[in-house]
């Protein structure tokens, strides 16, 4: 995949996941990953209310927590390698991708995507003892014209990229905090 498709999996993540969603195309993690382990997984930033679950990935060797009542689906549109998907009660979407690239690193990527137009934030951190460089941004829904919130985080794993993106409309942007707690537990 070309890093110039990342920005489209930005903007065009939550519609592609709201119809997908929409059309039952979601199954549990428990039916499609078959052979890989789940476990209970701590939070430290969400309130304690959000309960979270481990998917472990045994191609490319990672593990990632998610909230418990997101769907999960392996593979996806627009280059998503794992989807988690959410819809709330007034039927806006919050979808968490995470993309594999093989073909840049981390830092490429970041350096791609922070001088987009959209972008409210960029940054680098140090996290759980690696360097992880966050995109944030406003995008709206091509169709809908809903405004919709962009969360990334770009980190180098021993044979790939990892990318982990998350988009809600723009009246869950509380919600956001979950992907905090997503990246936090990433491991590769």
């Amino acid at each position: 995949m070309k890093m110039k498709a990342w920005h489209w999996i930005l903007l065009l993540a939550v519609l592609a996941a709201g119809w997908l969603f929409l059309l039952n195309g979601f199954q549990s993690v428990q039916q499609i990953a078959l052979g890989t382990g789940m476990a209970a997984a701590p939070a430290a930033s969400l309130p304690a209310s959000v309960q979270m679950i481990s998917y472990n990935d045994p191609t490319f060797n990672f593990t990632v927590s998610y909230p418990v009542g997101y769907a999960a689906a392996l593979g996806g549109d627009l280059g998503a390698y794992l989807r988690f998907a959410s819809m709330s009660e007034t039927g806006g979407i919050e979808v968490i991708d995470v993309l594999i690239d093989d073909t840049a690193g981390a830092k490429e990527v970041f350096d791609q995507q922070k001088g987009d137009k959209n972008v409210t934030n960029a940054f680098e951190a140090q996290l759980n003892g690696r360097k992880v460089y966050f995109v944030y941004a406003d995008s709206q829904d091509p169709f809908s014209g809903d405004a919709l919130k962009v969360k990334a985080a770009f980190l180098d794993c021993a044979n790939y990229t990892a990318g982990i993106v998350m988009t809600v409309h723009d009246e869950l942007e509380p919600d956001l905090a979950v992907f905090n707690a997503v990246v936090e537990s990433f491991e590769c």
